[in-house]
């Protein structure tokens, strides 16, 4: 075993690199920066997450349980701190596609060099599944990034229905700016 390891040590020194990435995109996806510039302004993301509405939520008199499903998002942020985001909800639920379109406003603050970025969130929606109802929403995450492009971010926020019961909607994704 040690000869073959040491065959094959020598056999790497000959390899050639048969592509150079010219610094794009792959490049800096798999560079972190430890200098605090990963939460920059005029910066937009991309949003995948797995979502998960609270337990028990009582629609046109039915109880539902707490309901799985997929989501994805859109942020803009105007300066370090102050941005805007779009997102929805899939869900298997036999109904509409998007459970609901929801407008936010956020608020970041990273934390110096920690990659970590607390935040939070208040906007409006339009849930047109289980029913067609307006809602209002404030809640709060944390993002953590990787390096600068790739982030992994959990939150939670209060959903204020308008004809159903209250409700809580959780989110765990993965942020990639762009």
């Amino acid at each position: 075993m040690a000869t073959a390891l040491m065959m094959a040590a020598g056999t790497t020194v000959n390899a050639q690199h048969i592509w150079n990435e010219p610094g794009g995109w792959l490049g800096d996806h798999f560079t972190a920066d430890t200098g605090g510039g990963e939460y920059a302004a005029n910066e937009l993301s991309l949003d995948g997450a797995i979502t998960l509405y609270s337990d028990d939520r009582t629609v046109n008199g039915r109880v539902r349980h707490g309901q799985w499903g997929g989501g994805f998002g859109l942020n803009y942020f105007l300066d370090r701190n102050w941005g805007l985001g779009l997102d929805t909800n899939v869900s298997d639920n036999g109904g509409s596609f998007f459970d609901y379109l929801s407008f936010n406003g956020l608020y970041r603050y990273p934390l110096g060099s920690s990659r970590t970025a607390p935040y939070g969130l208040f906007g409006f929606a339009r849930q047109f599944d289980p029913i067609g109802e307006w809602s209002g929403h404030f809640g709060g995450g944390v993002e953590f990034r990787l390096n600068q492009i790739t982030g992994i971010f959990v939150d939670a926020r209060y959903v204020i229905a308008d004809k159903s019961d209250n409700f809580g909607l959780f989110r765990l994704g993965l942020r990639l700016v762009l």
